[in-house]
């Protein structure tokens, strides 16, 4: 299994009492699975999403990515793991402000320590697959929102991870742009890879072969 999530509780704490978020939530995804999460707002779909990708630690239950526990290694080894293992993609894309897209692409795999060549290499590649090559040395600011998304896309592969995590990642784009990501999720499955899809949007959610909701807490399989 590429991620397993077992017997998860997060609840957080206020100064009125405990708010639970998750309750014993359970969940697999193998190579070539692509899954969707859908809820209400504040039901803890994204919390879900970044307890999965070894950023927020659950009060109870193991995270398993490809085998290994992220809230059990170390700090360093918890890094590398995530790097190479877990692409992020996130509906306010969280580019660079001062970098310009080929820089952001390249930023993540660059500061675990990736060859600049062989990195520059790889951000060109997936520039032309998202169509991105006219805009290589463009900042963020001067990019429409489909071209950020696309951007933060190419990024969240570049590694070429083996798990992808997306949160609204279809929230601020247009269909076309919509369309474009949600084909290069597919993709990413029917290569290989397992793909978890936070999302309200409905016609995105249809594209995955196994659903969940989360309602009060508790994470069920509708089926696809």
């Amino acid at each position: 299994m590429l991620l397993e999530l077992k017997n998860l509780s997060k609840a957080y704490h206020r100064s009125e009492g405990p708010l639970p978020i998750l309750t014993e939530a359970n969940l697999s995804l193998a190579a070539n699975e692509f899954a969707s999460i859908q809820g209400p707002s504040g039901c803890g779909k994204s919390t879900i999403l970044l307890i999965s990708g070894g950023l927020l630690k659950p009060d109870e239950g193991d995270v398993l990515i490809d085998g290994k526990d992220p809230y059990k290694l170390g700090s360093s080894e918890s890094t590398s793991l995530r790097a190479a293992k877990v692409g992020f993609v996130f509906q306010q894309f969280y580019l660079i402000p001062y970098l310009t897209v080929i820089d952001n692409i390249m930023a993540p795999i660059l500061a675990v320590g990736q060859n600049r060549a062989l990195a520059t290499e790889r951000a060109r590649k997936a520039m032309a697959r998202f169509k991105l090559t006219e805009r290589s040395n463009h900042l963020p600011s001067e990019l429409s929102a489909g071209e950020c998304q696309r951007t933060a896309l190419a990024r969240a592969l570049l590694n070429q991870p083996s798990l992808l995590l997306a949160d609204e990642p279809t929230g601020n784009l247009d269909p076309d742009n919509a369309g474009i990501v949600l084909d290069a999720m597919t993709e990413f499955a029917d290569s290989g890879g397992a793909v978890l899809l936070v999302t309200h949007d409905e016609s995105a959610a249809e594209r995955a072969g196994r659903r969940f909701r989360i309602e009060n807490g508790h994470l069920s399989e509708s089926g696809g």
